[in-house]
Order: C-alpha cells, then sequence, then structure tokens
C-alpha cells in the first residue's frame, strides 16, 4: 500500500511540472494568431495613427525592431541605435498584453519590446518639479546600485526625464497625460542624464510648478522643512495676513491615505527661508485632524482590547494545562499510596 501511495504521489508530482513548464513555454500572441494569413490584419489595421508618444532608445546596445510584437515568433528586421527618437504608437485590443509598441524607422514598419527599460517615452507636459529630499541615481530599473545623488530642493523639468513604465503607455486615456504617476504618488522608473550620470530615478517627495499667493489666515500657520507636519519646523508662526508667494505646491494626504480636498502644500520664501506651508482652511483642516486623531485612538484602543484578549486566552490555556497536569500527578501519587 505504502508502494502504491509513493507511486501516485510520483505520478502527480510529474503531471503538475510538466504543466507548469508548458504554461511557460507559451506565448501570448497565439491568443490573437492562428495562422500566417492572419497576422497583418491583427498586426496593422488595429493601429492608432492619432495616439502615440516620443519613445527613446535607451539601452547602451540598441534596440531591435521586429516585424511582429513576440521574441518567439518573428524576426528583427531593424537594429535601432541608443539615442534614436521615434513615433511610438498604440494599438488596441492587445496591447496591454504583450508590451509591445508599433514603430517605423529607416522605412521599415515594425514593433518594439518596452518591457525590459531598453526604450522609455518622453513626458508631454513640460513642467518644473522640486525634490523635497535626497534621492539616488541608479545603474538600472531594477535600481540595484546607487551611482549618484541629486540632493533635495533640485529642480528637474519633465522634459529632461524619459520614462520606462509603461503602465499608462498603454491605456488610451492617458496618452495626453503628461506625468506617470502611480496610485501612491510615486513617479517611478524615469531614465536621467543628470551630472554626467545617466541612471534611474524614482521618488515620492517632491513639489509640482504652481505659482500662486496665499493668504494667512489663521494664527500660528509654520513653515515646514517638507510638505508634512511632523518635519523640522523653520518658522514657528507666520502672522495672519501675511501674503506669501508660492512656486511649487504638492497634494495634502492624511496617514490614512485619503487626499484633502480642501488644501495642499505651498513652496514658498519667508524672510530668506525656504520651505513648506499648509494652504488650507485651517477650521476644515482642525476638524479633520480630530477626525483622524479619534479614528487612531479607537484603533490603539482594539489593538489594545485585541491584544489583551490573546495574553488572557494564552494564561488560561496555560493555567488548565498546570491544572490538568497537577491532577495527573495527584492521580498518580494516590495510586502508589495505595499499592
Amino acid at each position: 500500500m505504502k508502494k502504491v501511495l509513493t507511486s501516485l504521489f510520483l505520478i502527480f508530482f510529474m503531471i503538475l511540472i510538466c504543466n507548469i513548464s508548458s504554461a511557460e513555454d507559451i506565448d501570448p500572441f497565439k491568443e490573437y494568431v492562428s495562422s500566417t494569413d492572419e497576422i497583418e490584419d491583427v498586426l496593422y489595421t488595429n493601429i492608432n495613427n492619432e495616439e502615440y508618444k516620443e519613445i527613446v532608445v535607451i539601452n547602451t546596445n540598441g534596440v531591435s525592431l521586429r516585424n511582429g510584437p513576440s521574441n518567439n515568433y518573428f524576426s528583427e528586421v531593424e537594429k535601432i541605435p541608443k539615442g534614436t527618437v521615434l513615433k511610438g504608437y498604440l494599438a488596441k485590443d492587445y496591447e496591454s498584453i504583450l508590451k509591445w509598441v508599433y514603430a517605423e524607422y529607416n522605412g521599415k514598419k515594425g514593433w518594439i519590446n518596452c518591457e525590459n527599460s531598453d526604450v522609455g517615452y518622453k513626458y508631454i507636459e513640460d513642467k518644473n518639479i522640486i525634490l523635497v529630499e535626497e534621492i539616488s541615481i541608479y545603474n538600472d530599473s531594477e535600481m540595484t546600485s546607487a551611482i549618484g545623488k541629486i540632493k533635495s530642493d533640485t529642480i528637474i523639468n519633465t522634459k529632461d526625464m524619459i520614462s520606462t513604465d509603461f503602465s499608462n503607455f498603454f491605456k488610451t486615456a492617458d496618452v495626453k497625460k503628461g506625468f506617470n504617476i502611480d496610485d501612491d504618488g510615486i513617479m517611478k522608473s524615469n531614465y536621467i542624464n543628470y551630472d554626467g550620470k545617466e541612471g534611474y530615478i524614482t521618488f515620492k517627495n517632491y513639489g509640482v510648478e504652481s505659482s500662486g499667493t496665499y493668504t494667512v489666515d489663521s494664527e500660528g500657520i509654520a513653515l515646514y522643512r517638507e510638505p508634512n507636519d511632523n518635519s523640522k519646523v523653520l518658522v514657528k508662526s507666520i502672522p495672519v495676513g501675511t501674503v506669501l508667494n508660492y512656486t511649487y505646491s504638492s497634494e495634502m494626504i492624511h496617514p490614512g491615505g485619503t487626499k484633502f480636498s480642501y488644501g495642499f502644500w505651498a513652496y514658498t520664501d519667508y524672510k530668506g527661508k525656504k520651505g513648506w506651508v499648509q494652504a488650507v482652511e485651517q477650521e476644515l483642516l482642525n476638524s479633520q485632524k480630530e477626525v483622524i486623531d479619534t479614528i487612531n485612538s479607537r484603533t490603539d484602543e482594539t489593538q489594545n482590547s485585541t491584544l489583551k484578549l490573546v495574553v488572557i486566552v494564552i494564561l488560561t490555556v496555560i493555567l488548565v494545562i498546570a491544572i490538568i497536569a497537577l491532577a495527573y500527578r495527584l492521580k498518580k501519587y494516590n495510586n502508589l499510596g495505595k499499592k
């Protein structure tokens, strides 16, 4: 019986391994092309000639232009050198799965793979951003090794960066957008040539160019080093009525991750000190903070109550085990006494 069970287990294991291997060998392009006669229709009839972005070849060795969107099924028709700027077009239906863009080079049309950070695309919107904190420049898009630094308060223009994150590129509605920001507000996977160093950067704390004025409407507004009320205070209190000119802004986000809808952080210069102020309706902000503090307090109370309950359960279990052990020993001694 034991040998039979062992044999069944080995057969099941081999089937599982074969299925995994075969799954890895599947090329997603098979879903779209069943015969060579269909290739032209599938590849080129769905090209959106109005929706494109300028893509730039980043890889030192250049990239391949293939006659179809698959390394397995299509051959290289041209090698495109580093620094080449092309129009990368969207194709409907299957671009979000295959991560290829359609392009033309030297009179030849074909497809370029954009999954390995060999190419990037230019930002459409011309905007300056200011770094809130120092960031590193990395040698590759995986952020393996730092090769340089960019100091806080450095101003970078979006035109000086090339995004290698194509997640938004394949959303037709997002093609016209200049920024490439994920759900956490991180401008991720950008290629840059800064101070003679070529590499990749990613950052979360930044301000976007946005000029205007803000009049202090509440006593005690502070000037902070960063757009965060837990950061260093540069000026404790700016008088009511002071008109501040700001040049950059940053969204306000409370600890739960939700954005404030009635205010923002403004980057300003007050008496020679540069920093961030909360440009908000103070009463609403204070009310919001009270709600957040209440929620956090209740969360802490719940966590403490849960911890206490766990401790009580553990102690109860230990006590029951001790009583059972004691009863067992007493019974054993009584049996010995009878003998």
